[in-house]
Order: structure tokens, then sequence, then C-alpha cells
């Protein structure tokens, strides 16, 4: 189903991001239309007056803004696009604030976007004035684009602090401290210049609600996971109606046969990466002790899955790297094999052996796509009292992790579910307030701050859930 790749490609050189504004109003003319076909509604935000002040305040240049964006699905920076273009001006006129003409965000990406993306992709990022980062070598010039957008851009820089796809948007993964390392470096430019903006963080937390409709869209998942992994009818649970849905114990037993799925597809990949599951074969278990068992058996999967693409990619481990950093190093090495800068300096004989060797990167980066879901998704139980909305996030987690199993990526997850985007602004972080702390201890002050933003994620998920909550009561 998937095609490996058996040829080195020559590396990708990004052009000098810029503003082209005859295309940004082009966007705003089809934005609607364009996220209707990525399945999104309108998105509603909850205390819009937050997002629509921190920008006016931008646009004014009474501060300098940093837009920190949860990343917990693949399409929330098509989201982000689509507030900055749709959103925020309509909810700025019906709150009577006056924002410029154009609104728009810097968008800081990966740099390995334009490796797996497509030649529109790679033409339209520089166009908006997008600018790559990457995790594993940062350079200068990149850095030297983020400080200048910050102290003299006409529009905010926007970025997601987790640093990759987290596939759960009530949980907030580690966030990376490159949000913090920022907007203190702003401070120091506007010093510099004599200059007294303020610099802010806007935590902003996106959640998707779904209609009723979508239980039949999660029973179809289920149905391909149950038929892929061969799974016995003993372990199938009775699949409920439509109209069963205000039923709690459908859900139920839709979270029951999910968790039945996850743990046939760690069985899966325990049967593909040679670990031991007679732990977790063993009848007549107690269900808490089985799924310790289970949540066990997840770890040494993906400790075998980061050995094998270390082994794979002649990549030391060191005690001291977390698995995020072990993921980062394993990718960056296979798009180096994959897109190389020196093809044109390569003998014919070292031609046909880089081939190899991009076919070999192209395995060991399905290791990889393998880690990434085994670090964020838990595969080993599920909560049978979880709404509608997480169900769905794990059905499409799981059906994302079959994909990769048989050779896809993130780019081939499926996106077929109409969902209503919720988007919850924080009430903002002043980076100046720690500025002191920075001064007499960098590290100390990043960490405090990191910790700050990453604790305004999590205020938002209460917030959102405050008007929607799990199980509301009927009335």
């Amino acid at each position: 189903m998937y095609k490996p790749q058996a040829s080195a490609l020559s590396f990708i050189q990004m052009p000098p991001p810029r503003l082209n504004y005859p295309l940004m109003k082009l966007i705003r003319l089809i934005i609607k239309p364009y996220m209707r076909s990525l399945t999104f509604y309108d998105p509603e935000i909850l205390f819009p007056e937050r997002f629509v002040k921190a920008y006016k305040k931008c646009t004014d240049k009474k501060i300098r803004l940093i837009l920190a964006f949860r990343h917990a699905y693949g399409d929330d920076p098509q989201l982000m696009a689509a507030l900055m273009h749709y959103s925020l001006p309509r909810y700025a006129k019906k709150l009577r604030i006056s924002l410029p003409k154009f609104t728009h965000a810097h968008f800081i990406y990966g740099a390995e976007v334009p490796m797996w993306s497509d030649a529109f992709v790679r033409w339209l990022l520089p166009q908006v004035g997008a600018i790559a980062v990457d995790h594993t070598r940062l350079k200068s010039d990149d850095m030297k684009r983020i400080r200048t957008v910050l102290s003299e851009g006409v529009f905010p820089l926007a970025l997601a602090p987790e640093g990759n796809v987290t596939f759960a948007s009530e949980k907030v993964a580690s966030l990376e401290t490159g949000t913090a390392r920022f907007g203190f470096w702003c401070i120091e430019d506007l010093l510099k210049q004599n200059r007294d903006e303020e610099v802010w963080i806007l935590p902003i937390s996106s959640f998707y609600r779904y209609d009723k409709k979508a239980i039949k869209d999660v029973q179809a998942i289920i149905s391909v996971i149950e038929k892929h992994c061969g799974m016995p009818k003993e372990a199938i649970v009775k699949k409920p109606s439509s109209k069963d849905f205000s039923d709690r114990v459908s859900l139920s037993g839709i979270a029951r046969q999910l968790q039945a799925c996850g743990r046939a597809l760690l069985l899966a990949m325990a049967k593909f990466y040679h670990v031991d599951t007679n732990t977790v074969a063993k009848e007549h278990q107690d269900a808490s002790v089985l799924t310790q068992e289970y949540t066990k058996l997840q770890s040494h999967i993906l400790e075998k899955a980061f050995s094998t693409a270390e082994r794979l990619f002649n990549l030391n481990q060191f005690d001291s790297e977390t698995p995020l950093e072990r993921m980062h190093k394993i990718r960056s090495r296979g798009w180096d094999s994959l897109f190389r800068r020196d093809l044109d300096a390569l003998t014919d004989l070292e031609i046909e052996l880089a081939k190899r060797e991009a076919g070999e990167a192209w395995y060991g980066m399905r290791h990889m796509e393998i880690q990434e879901l085994l670090i964020y998704v838990n595969f080993a139980v599920i909560d049978e009292n979880e709404p509608l909305e997480v169900l769905v996030e794990i059905a499409q987690n799981y059906h994302d992790a079959l994909e990769r199993l048989k050779g896809g990526t993130l780019h081939n997850r499926p996106n077929t579910i109409m969902k209503h985007p919720v988007v919850v602004p924080g009430a903002g972080i002043k980076v100046n307030d720690y500025f002191e702390s920075y001064q007499k201890n960098r590290k100390s002050a990043i960490i405090d701050l990191t910790e700050d933003l990453k604790k305004q994620f999590e205020e938002s998920i209460v917030e959102y859930r405050s008007i929607y909550p799990k199980n509301p009561k009927k009335t």
C-alpha cells in the first residue's frame, strides 16, 4: 500500500520567507471552503476578548506577541490559519474592536515539513512568512529571522510549544523551552533599541466536538482495526445503534471495544519487534494487573523500536536523552539519508550506495513513526466514562497506528469526520515579569516560564470543560 523511497533525493532548500499580500487576500477569500474540505465547521472561540485584545495591542505596537498554540491534532496549523484570516476579524467585529485589514501571523514549522509535503506547500510556506526550525540543529539564520519578526514584524509569531503532534487535546505534553527563550530574546532586543513594549505569550488551545452521527464513523474505524488485527469474535463488543447513542452504556461499550483494539495493536507490535507477551497472555488476571502489564508491554515495545532504529542508523543512545530527543535524532538522521546535500559531488558508485542507504533509511523511519504514537498514545487502557469526542480522538489515533504499521505516516492519517472546533485562548503571560529572574539565572527563568505556560494550557482544558462538561446532566 505504501511505496518505499528507493532513491536519495536532493536536499530541499527553502527560499527566505516573505509576505505576499495578494496571496493573503486570496487566502481570506477561500479559507472557509478550504476548511470545509478539511472537515471543519466554523470555529467557536471561548473568551474571544482575550484573543482580540491581545492582537489589537500587538498591531497598535503596544506589545510584542507570541501565539503559542497546542498541537494535539495534525491540522492545528490549518485551524490557526482559519482563526487568523476568518474567525479573528469576525469576533473583533462582534466586540466592536477595530483591527487592521490583514490579520495574520508568522508561523514556525518543522524543517522536515518540506520533505514530506508537496510542491504547493513548499511554495506556500515562504509566501506567508513562515519560518523553518530544525529540532536538532538550530541555525543562526533561522534564529535571526525569528528575532526580527518578534521585534520588528507587523504580525505576531505563532508556534507550537509542544514541538510535535501530541494526539491528545485534554492532556498537555511536556513543552519545549523555545517559546520562553524567544520571549526573553525579544525583551533583550527591545532594550537595545530603547523600546518599552511589553512581550506577551498568548496560549491557545483547541478542542474538537462531533455530531452524534460520528459514532458510526467510530464504529467503522473499529471494524477496520478488528479485521486487520484478526481479532477473535469473543473480543468484539456489540456495536450500539445510533438510536441508542444517548445511553451512557453505548459509549461504555465503544470504549471497551476500542480498548480491545488498542491491546490488539500492541500485541501486533510486540510480535513484530519480538517482545515477550507472556505476562499479558495469562488467563483470569485481575483487570488492574492486566492493565499494568499492557502498560509495561507498551514501554518495552517503545524501547525495542528505539533500539532497532538506532542500530539501523548507527546512533548512540545516552541515558540523559528523553524519548523525544531520541526520536528527533532518528528522524533527523533519516531525512539526511533521504534528502542529501552532496548528491552532485558523488561518484556513480556512491550514488548507487546512496540509493541503498535511502531505502534502508525509509524503513528505519517507519520505526520512528511507531515511536511517536507509543510516546503519546495510551494503547493499554481506556476509561469507560470518556465522552464521544475523546473516543473519536482515540479511534483516529488507533487507526493512525494501524496505517503506520503498514508503512504510512501522519501525512496519511484519515481525516473524514466533520468536527466543530472550540478554541480557548488563555489569560496570557507577561514575559517581562520573569526578566529580572532571567538576568540572574537564565535556565531557571526559562523553566519557570515554560511551566507557567503549561499551567495555562491545563487551565484552558478546565475552562473548556466548564462550558462543555464531559457528561452533561440531562434536562
